[in-house]
């Protein structure tokens, strides 16, 4: 699997995840000891201490670190999901919502500014005495 950026950020959420499954941040030895317990129980498979601490920057790994495709999907099991595509995909299912959520938001804000200024225009009519109508079209006419 290739190491992209979302790739990445993808694994930050997925640590994020492993932490709320878990219930405390991984910070000592014996929590990455606990948590590779809980891990092989529930998945039935094997994460190392040591992985784990590189996964979570307790020890130091290169810069451009990122676990192997088998952690990846075991951490993803972990966390409820078949494999880390599926994890991936989950993800920007909820990218792609909260984007619709966003734009939602946009629109409902122009609909409301757009209402403002029609209803500004309307008043600046009055005020000039220009007339407005409109046609069985809807099309708005402005008349002296």
């Amino acid at each position: 699997m290739g190491k992209t950026q979302a790739e990445r950020n993808y694994l930050a959420i997925l640590k994020a995840e492993i932490e709320g499954i878990y219930g405390t941040p991984l910070q000592s030895p014996k929590n990455f000891t606990e948590c590779c317990k809980i891990i092989t129980a529930r998945t039935h498979k094997t994460v190392s201490n040591s992985t784990m601490k590189r996964i979570y920057g307790y020890v130091q790994a290169g810069n451009n670190y990122m676990p192997s495709t088998f952690i990846l999907n075991t951490l993803s099991e972990f966390a409820g999901y078949k494999d880390f595509r599926e994890f991936c995909k989950h993800c920007k299912m909820m990218e792609q919502t909260q984007g619709d959520a966003n734009m939602k938001d946009i629109l409902t804000k122009t609909a409301e500014h757009l209402e403002c200024a029609t209803k500004g225009l309307y008043q600046l009519c009055i005020i000039l005495g220009i007339n407005i109508t409109r046609n069985r079209g809807n099309k708005i006419f402005f008349t002296k």
